[in-house]
């Protein structure tokens, strides 16, 4: 009994000592590998989401199709950006999934692309201060 606790004690005291930044990286790529790609909506999809350790980021990357995959539907967009922000403060904030990236300080992006040319159409960050 004793020869199999210790390998699992063993395990579990090397996990809580990983640092932050790895634990949230694994956590990230884990989301990405479960969930995408993840129709949004008609025209939304969520591809995937990022860790940069070094922003301390985490960042959702989107590609849009049809009315959206446009530069000029993109440009009325940002017109809105308060708006937008306050929207995706609200969704972050009623998301048990990113309560722990909140807690740790994390920085957000939202990156939204063409999924026909990958052009960046819009980007949208929100800072840890913010939250």
């Amino acid at each position: 009994m004793k020869r199999t606790l210790l390998p699992i004690l063993l395990l579990l005291l090397t996990a809580c000592q990983r640092p932050i930044e790895e634990r949230i990286a694994t956590e990230v790529k884990d989301w990405t590998a479960t969930n995408c790609p993840q129709h949004i909506d008609a025209i939304t999809q969520c591809d995937s989401m990022t860790y940069d350790p070094l922003t301390h980021t985490v960042a959702y990357h989107y590609s849009v199709s049809g009315e959206a995959d446009s530069p000029l539907f993109w440009t009325t967009y940002d017109l809105n950006r308060q708006a937008i922000k306050e929207n995706m403060l609200h969704n972050l904030h009623s998301n048990l999934e990113v309560r722990e990236l909140i807690a740790q300080k994390c920085n957000f992006e939202f990156v939204y692309r063409s999924a026909t040319t990958q052009e960046r159409y819009y980007t949208l960050r929100i800072p840890a201060s913010d939250l």
